[in-house]
């Protein structure tokens, strides 16, 4: 079995290798700090089994998710997060995840949740199974962020981070223009202004964590 951990915290990087080559036998093991250098490696190596965090330098978690997903199908992903489940793991399972998982979970969860996704089954609670039932429900009242397409979504975490939208394009591989598109549509559903309103929002939410607008971006 081949596994590739994509996280950015070599602490844990670390510690998520020593539990898995104590808990598997003939299991081979790259990892990556980087969403760039997941993709990478990925050109040139089948992985049975993703291991990433929605938080990563340069390319979002749910970005790359959206890659893999799309450009190799056949590898499962299991998403790691110090978010709760319910924050992000409704947009984790539309685009394509196998599971989702909290990165405080002692060892023996972990092993269980990357076994399960192993065999090819899911690996979410039964509150967001739920969740993801009731929002087809045309009577059921939706947050104002659940109007917005998953692509909408991930750009809304990204300008509420206070990235440019140079950046963000880059990252997200769409050109500038269809960018300013996307941010207004976004503004226009979440009725909301300006920038600063929108990082706010998203720290409502819940969706940032130990994150600061930069002053340029206000």
């Amino acid at each position: 079995m081949k596994i590739l951990i994509c996280e950015d915290h070599e602490i844990y990087r670390k510690g998520l290798r020593l539990v898995l080559e104590h808990d598997f036998n003939a299991i081979e093991i790259l990892e990556a700090e980087h969403g760039d250098w997941a993709l990478d490696l990925m050109k040139n190596n089948k992985f049975d089994l993703v291991l990433m965090d929605i938080r990563l330098p340069g390319k979002n978690g749910l970005f790359l998710l959206y890659k893999i997903t799309l450009l190799y199908p056949d590898t499962k992903v299991l998403m790691l997060s110090l978010y709760t489940e319910l924050q992000f793991a409704r947009q984790a399972f539309r685009l394509g995840a196998m599971g989702y998982l909290n990165k405080n979970e002692d060892s023996p969860k972990i092993i269980h949740a990357i076994k399960t996704v192993i065999r090819g089954e899911k690996h979410f609670s039964v509150e967001v199974m739920e969740s993801m039932t009731a929002r087809h429900r045309k009577d059921l009242k939706k947050t104002k962020h659940e109007l917005l397409s998953d692509y909408e979504f991930m750009i809304m975490l990204e300008i509420a981070k206070g990235k440019s939208s140079a950046v963000i394009a880059k990252e997200m591989e769409t050109p500038v223009n269809t960018l300013y598109v996307h941010k207004n549509h976004i503004m226009n559903k979440l009725e909301i202004k300006t920038v600063v309103d929108l990082h706010n929002y998203c720290v409502a939410q819940g969706f940032l964590i130990n994150c600061n607008l930069r002053e340029d971006t206000i």
